[in-house]
């Protein structure tokens, strides 16, 4: 029978250039595992399915793989939660209900909360048994680092509150290693925003009649609130939400603060037109105004990073002495910080000094940054860098700005993949085109190559897309790509665990020399 395209999303699971123990269709060769589902699949009481629309991963630790299956059949759309066990090689569904479904999961546990006809569910992965907590919640749900969700419920028949009414929705903790339940008694409000580390939690209440908490004149914002569930204490920051991300640590979050909501100009300026970066120590709930506009900040090694829209340039703040470290490299004003095992990762276009030594001030540069020592240092090349492990920087080489066909297709479009050794200085090329993120683990590298910037069809399948492929970290570059690993052209940001973060860019490497990514699925008849 013919090959067939499926444009759906799956998950596989590779190990040291190999991919295993994604068991959920045929056997290609002994490197290669296709995920595949049936065009139809029916499970009791519900009628059949088509073609897997998503998949989430919503964790994984040395045992779990965690991850959230959308799916929309004759009634709606469904929502499987499954979990692939590490320890046996088995999958265990969670649940399936015909609504939009809801989890968090923890690394560090063994229980996944789930929401299943607007109640609270916890499921132990190693009983395999479903609890109806027997409260009354909806889809909105946060988690964060450690192992620690929230969870709103609306009141009933009890005024958790004490504000003589029953119209409020309490904030809940879901603890995902023991499962079990702490409510705050506090409001907030209909549209959950929260972060969560440890027993430290923010979201925001809405102001009320007579309670203008950010003292602009108004009952119109959404104001911050943190609250310790240890101690079963809270505080209202006083401070109007920012309409940003906000990014916690194991002590800190840092969130953004409206002026125009604050009636306030926060960082000096003369006006009040900015979303000001400030910072919350959890244990003391003290809040510090850095007095920035900052584009999503990252903590990483006891410090915060992020983009000055100001200057456009990286800084960094040491959170133990509160010292500001600004690397004076202009960046775009959209860049994010990449943090990779102890460095900062960015790129800067050259303004007075020609980096790369091309004779001209037009390239960009990639530059990293030492968060231990303090030392900064560029390529000298030009492009992008993606990982860095050891003495290793893998990146992505500008054909265009450096002027050279470096994967011998005969033209000079493309971004190349290299390795840059950074006590010796030495770039040596891969030789692939770069489709999209790569990462170095051991003594491997995972790589997104572009087949079209190749002009050639690395997995058979008589089509060029981008394709996941591996290669030693030393010696000669030779590449493996296993069919069905294409990753459709939205496809370019995966979704995986970083640390503790959910929905990092990238390919990230997990427990036991796994690594997880998204792809598009190659099945046949």
């Amino acid at each position: 029978m013919p090959r067939k395209q499926i444009p759906q999303v799956a998950l596989i699971l590779a190990a040291a250039g190999q991919t295993a123990s994604a068991q959920l269709g045929p056997t290609r060769d002994a490197h290669s595992v296709e995920v595949c589902l049936p065009e139809a699949h029916s499970f009791p009481g519900l009628p059949p399915y088509p073609l897997l629309q998503e998949d989430r991963l919503l964790g994984i630790s040395s045992e779990w793989l965690v991850y959230s299956s959308t799916i929309f059949n004759p009634i709606g759309e469904v929502t499987i939660h499954t979990a692939y066990s590490f320890l046996t090689e088995e999958y265990v569904r969670t649940g399936l209900v015909p609504e939009v479904g809801v989890a968090a999961y923890s690394p560090e546990g063994n229980f996944l909360f789930e929401i299943h006809n607007a109640q609270l569910h916890t499921f132990d992965l190693r009983t395999r048994s479903l609890v109806a907590t027997g409260i009354e919640t909806d889809w909105r749900m946060a988690s964060g680092p450690g192992a620690t969700c929230l969870f709103q419920s609306k009141e009933t028949t009890v005024d958790e509150n004490g504000d003589g009414d029953l119209d409020d929705f309490i904030v809940y903790a879901g603890d995902l290693v023991t499962g079990t339940l702490s409510s705050s008694g506090r409001a907030l409000n209909e549209n959950l925003l929260a972060s969560i580390s440890g027993p430290y939690a923010v979201w925001l209440v809405q102001e009320a009649p007579g309670m203008d908490r950010t003292g602009d004149g108004d009952f119109d914002d959404e104001v911050y609130f943190a609250y310790d569930f240890a101690a079963q204490a809270g505080k209202h920051l006083n401070l109007a939400w920012g309409e940003r991300i906000s990014v916690t640590s194991d002590d800190h979050l840092a969130f953004h603060v409206s002026e125009a909501s604050q009636g306030a100009d926060l960082n000096g300026d003369g006006d009040q037109l900015d979303r000001v970066l400030h910072l919350l120590e959890y244990a003391s709930r003290s809040v510090t105004n850095l007095m920035v506009e900052a584009y999503e900040p990252t903590f990483a090694d006891g410090k915060l990073i992020y983009n000055n829209l100001d200057t456009q340039t990286m800084q960094i703040r040491n959170l133990p002495t509160g010292v500001v470290t600004d690397l004076g490299l202009p960046v775009a004003s959209t860049a994010r910080p990449n943090v990779s095992k102890g460095f900062l990762l960015f790129a800067s276009p050259e303004e007075n000094v020609d980096w790369n030594g091309d004779g001209d001030l037009l390239d960009i540069i990639p530059w990293l940054h030492e968060l231990a020592t303090g030392q900064t240092f560029h390529l000298g090349v030009a492009g992008g860098a993606w990982d860095v492990e050891g003495r290793d920087v893998l990146f992505a080489r500008s054909e265009p700005d450096e002027g050279v066909d470096l994967n011998g297709d005969g033209d000079t479009t493309d971004f190349v993949w290299a390795l840059y050794d950074i006590p010796t200085g030495h770039v040596r090329s891969l030789g692939y085109a770069a489709g999209g993120p790569g990462s170095i683990h051991g003594d491997f590298l995972a790589l997104n190559i572009s087949e079209g910037g190749e002009g050639r069809d690395l997995d058979g399948d008589g089509q060029l897309f981008s394709v996941i492929g591996t290669m030693p970290r030393h010696g000669a570059p030779r590449l493996r790509v296993s069919n069905g690993q294409r990753v459709g052209w939205n496809q370019t940001r995966f979704e995986t665990i970083a640390g503790l973060g959910l929905f990092a860019t990238g390919i990230d490497v997990v427990p036991e020399s796994r690594i997880v990514f998204q792809l598009m699925q190659d099945c046949s008849d």
